[in-house]
């Protein structure tokens, strides 16, 4: 939804810059001398081509001089503003039309189509787990399953008792084709929305938390932004993360109604 609302954005930006200079151009035509510069290929001279009694005339332009570089310089720029202002306004056009047919769609209006399938279908359809490191699932949780820390376990735990549905490390193909797997993947209550919740455990390891600002780049290349469809949570040693701490955000970002 972000991406699409941004190209929405840049389409409305480019109706009003092109509107702006068409204005430009058509206060310039008039101004401009009349007739159309020509360039003979048998001397080479230029020639400005004018019209009068159904006749076509030819004056030779004196390069040499000021005023005649500046007649070929004004009559190139009638030129290039007659082929300009067809296709800006051409290009006017086909803006408009975008910008009044294209309909941001948010990525679960493609899973539900109509309410067509259920929230439970969502829950029970297969998805890509993360492969890497399976030694590092220790934790359990209420559901049977493991989590590779407490604070995740925690998480996992307080979305289940509040009876969302959720995916733990579910994939995300990339722009470039590689995949992500992004902590809790969610199904918002009440507008259907996927929203992803990222936990930080080890803000004091300065490794770890170069690669957590790559994933959250990541996550913004794949249309995730904080504060719209992204939950940030965080830990230190003297701040840890509490049950009490995943219910508030779960109170506050997911079961919240507009």
């Amino acid at each position: 939804m972000y991406k699409q609302k941004e190209l929405l954005q840049m389409i409305d930006h480019e109706i009003e810059r092109h509107a702006a200079v068409l204005k430009k151009m058509k206060t310039i035509a008039p101004a401009l001398p009349e007739g159309h510069l020509y360039c003979s290929k048998r001397d080479g001279y230029y020639y400005q081509t004018i019209y009068a009694d159904n006749k076509q005339f030819k004056l030779r332009i004196q390069e040499h001089t000021q005023e005649g570089r500046m007649l070929i310089k004004d009559l190139q720029l009638k030129k290039a503003l007659r082929y300009n202002l067809s296709v800006m306004r051409k290009n006017l056009t086909t803006l408009k039309k975008a910008a009044s047919n294209f309909k941001a769609i948010e990525s679960e209006e493609i899973i539900f189509p109509n309410g067509s399938v259920s929230p439970s279908e969502w829950l029970n359809m297969p998805y890509k787990t993360n492969p890497y490191h399976p030694e590092h699932l220790i934790v359990g949780t209420k559901r049977g399953t493991l989590a590779r820390s407490k604070s995740e376990a925690s998480i996992d735990d307080e979305l289940a008792d509040a009876n969302i549905l959720f995916r733990y490390e579910c994939g995300i193909l990339m722009p470039d084709g590689r995949t992500i797997f992004p902590d809790f993947m969610i199904l918002r209550p009440h507008d259907r929305r996927i929203i992803l919740w990222e936990h930080l455990g080890l803000l004091t390891n300065p490794n770890y938390v170069a690669a957590s600002l790559a994933r959250l780049q990541n996550l913004a290349d794949a249309g995730f932004h904080f504060g719209e469809d992204l939950i940030i949570t965080w830990e230190t040693p003297d701040d840890p993360f509490t049950s009490a701490k995943a219910r508030a955000v779960i109170k506050d970002k997911i079961q919240c109604q507009p």
